[in-house]
């Protein structure tokens, strides 16, 4: 509930209560007496809406009500702490006293027909949902069972995972649950085996020379030597495998770098994202520079293209406010990824989307929510030379959602991380 919804909705109830008291001492009449018990129940209606608003507001969360249902029963573990969740007032939805309020107002003015039929669709619906709460805590009891057995497995066979995973496993359960929802479908990118055929003019490749529209310049550093080519993606290529849609439909990215600052370890090299929406009709395959040193070519390689998912690290799963427990310890989060493996893959060249697989510290902005990783390379090993980002490390991208909205990338933030 955002906080601006909550305390619009809790001035309303406030006035709705000032409003039906001065009706409760105004009524008169024959049916007086029922009218101010169903106004003493209104109120009690509107202080229950303000005590969960104000409940609200002192625990702020990222997570919808079916999340926080979910929380509040990993922490009860047996039928009668069910049974006492449910019945508790305190946690009662709006939308549950409502329904008993509008039971009593049956009772007193309407046909027993009704009263009797609202109350059995109430008790029915009730009841389906306590079976679906019941049916979740097993699940979650099963899911604790089994990971407390697993993670014994992998302490007997020598895995690097903490004893808390097999002594308090209902801690590492909460983490390996909502890392499993907060899993995002990621573009992963592999490199093809070399071979002596050019490619085709506009397909998806690592390095060799870019297919560009006529009126392209050539990308320079901050001294002016002219940038390497990294990366050329066919974005028609990438439809089958964005599920948020967030990418360009057609056209080509490109990536340039600065290869000579990336074999030194600048942790921030020159480095230049482009986009044209031209079709493979309008390119043309353009040689380097001859200022462009020919030790620093990239061998031409196709791209192939998978889905995969990823989670985030420790440091961006804090930083974006997704963790849950509040601040569970880096000894839950490595144990959930262990037991649960949930490690992100290895074997790709990189990614596009997704989480960013952090070595160092997290490099979300101050508005992490806005930030999107267009893309994360890992070093090259199998390429003449290879490519090293550092010891054996990553290159990142981040850019602005607005900006990739807009197909801006002249605001992409850069940067190196390596061991």
């Amino acid at each position: 509930m955002k906080p601006t919804v909550a305390k619009a909705g809790l001035a309303v109830c406030l006035l709705l209560i000032l409003l039906t008291v001065f009706l409760f001492f105004h009524t008169g009449g024959t049916d007086a007496g029922k009218m101010k018990v169903a106004y003493g129940a209104f109120i009690l209606l509107m202080l229950h809406g303000c005590y969960r608003v104000v409940w609200h507001l002192r625990h702020p969360s990222a997570a919808g009500e079916v999340e926080e249902m979910e929380q509040q029963l990993r922490q009860h573990t047996g039928t009668k702490e069910l049974l006492q969740l449910f019945l508790d007032p305190r946690q009662m939805r709006f939308r549950t006293v409502g329904s008993l309020f509008i039971l009593l107002v049956l009772y007193l003015f309407a046909r027993p027909v009704w009263f009797w039929a609202f109350l059995a669709l109430t008790v029915c619906i009730k009841s389906f949902l306590f079976f679906q709460m019941y049916r979740y805590q097993k699940a979650h009891a099963h899911l604790v069972n089994t990971i407390a057995e697993k993670a014994l497995n992998r302490l007997e066979e020598g895995w690097e995972i903490s004893e808390n995973a097999k002594t308090a496993p209902q801690a590492v359960a909460a983490v390996l649950l909502q890392l499993t929802e907060l899993a995002r479908k990621t573009v992963g990118f592999y490199l093809a085996k070399p071979d002596d055929d050019p490619l085709p003019v506009g397909a998806s490749k690592f390095g060799g020379q870019p297919d560009v529209p006529p009126d392209f310049e050539w990308p320079q550093g901050d001294t002016g030597q002219p940038l390497q080519l990294l990366l050329q993606i066919n974005c028609a290529h990438l439809a089958a495998y964005d599920a948020d849609k967030l990418l360009p439909a057609s056209g080509r990215l490109y990536f340039f770098c600065d290869v000579s600052a990336i074999d030194s370890g600048n942790a921030h090299p020159a480095v230049c994202v482009l986009y044209t929406d031209r079709p493979a009709a309008q390119l043309h395959r353009q040689a380097p520079p001859a200022l462009l040193r020919a030790d620093l070519r990239l061998n031409e390689r196709l791209l192939l293209f998978n889905m995969i998912e990823t989670i985030p690290s420790y440091d961006d799963m804090l930083r974006l406010g997704l963790a849950n427990p509040e601040h569970p310890s880096f000894d839950e989060y490595y144990d959930a990824v262990e037991v649960g493996n949930l490690q992100n893959p290895t074997d790709a060249a990189g990614t596009l989307l997704g989480y960013a697989d952090t070595i160092q510290s997290s490099m979300l902005s101050d508005r992490p929510a806005d930030d999107i990783l267009l893309l994360q390379m890992y070093s090259i090993e199998d390429v003449d030379d290879g490519l090293q980002f550092g010891d054996s490390g990553m290159l990142y991208c981040y850019i602005t959602r607005h900006d990739l909205q807009q197909r801006d990338f002249s605001h992409v933030r850069f940067e190196m991380q390596s061991f």
